[in-house]
């Protein structure tokens, strides 16, 4: 949580009665509180099945709202979701990174590179969270906890524009300026909860081997899951 905010948690037996504690208060329009739904895992993230997006987009909100509001923070959900892991706040932090207006990405490979290391498929046209697409100097991009994507116009490597558009008509609906008194950034959040650190899967199958041998697990079990690692 961030060093400035509260946050509290409401809690019922059930994952509807968690839907209409959260719709009743949101009802009421509460714009000095932040609001969030803590659902429950339908499938583990680890798992090759999906769960639903709109579950996924729920804690990935109220992980952002939780590192990176302000606001006072209420939290929505069943014991059952409650304990359910999450990643860690420093490995959350470590990759939210910010686009600002003026900076040098670089160049457009390290941000593709970035995006799909959040979580981010690819795709020719960015309609649902979790999205983007490079068409030459424009990157557009649907985070999780934004409610539109966002398009950045680039200047070769410089970031010279960041609107938020419509995903059907692609008419801007904001754009974020320069010293307008409203920041001139957007936090890119993972579009994941948990991100698979690819770049240390030696240390990670050392880790797995490890504690698969101290609970005498078998290879023919512990097989399987190095190769989908690998």
């Amino acid at each position: 949580i961030s060093e400035k905010q509260t946050a509290g948690v409401i809690f019922s037996n059930s994952a509807d009665q968690v839907d209409l504690f959260h719709a009743a208060l949101r009802f009421l329009k509460p714009h000095d509180i932040s609001l969030h739904i803590w659902s429950e895992w339908e499938h583990s993230p680890f798992s090759p099945v999906s769960s639903s997006i709109l579950q996924k987009i729920d804690r990935l909100n109220t992980l952002h709202a939780l590192l990176h509001s302000d606001l006072p923070c209420i939290i929505f959900c069943t014991p059952e979701s409650w304990i359910q892991p999450t990643a860690p706040r420093e490995e959350w932090n470590h990759h939210v990174f910010p686009i600002e207006l003026g900076i040098d990405l670089v160049s457009r490979d390290s941000v593709r590179e970035k995006l799909v290391t959040l979580g981010y498929v690819k795709s020719e046209l960015v309609e649902e969270p979790g999205q983007f697409s490079i068409r030459g100097e424009i990157v557009d991009v649907f985070i999780p906890t934004e409610d539109f994507p966002i398009r950045i116009e680039l200047f070769d490597t410089i970031v010279e524009k960041i609107r938020f558009f419509h995903p059907e008509t692609q008419r801007t609906i904001r754009e974020i300026e320069k010293d307008s008194g409203i920041k001139s950034s957007i936090l890119i959040t993972p579009a994941e909860e948990i991100i698979f650190p690819w770049n240390k899967t030696g240390e990670v199958l050392e880790k797995i081997k490890s504690d698969c041998d101290s609970r005498s697990i078998s290879r023919k079990i512990r097989d399987p899951v190095f190769e989908s690692i690998r």
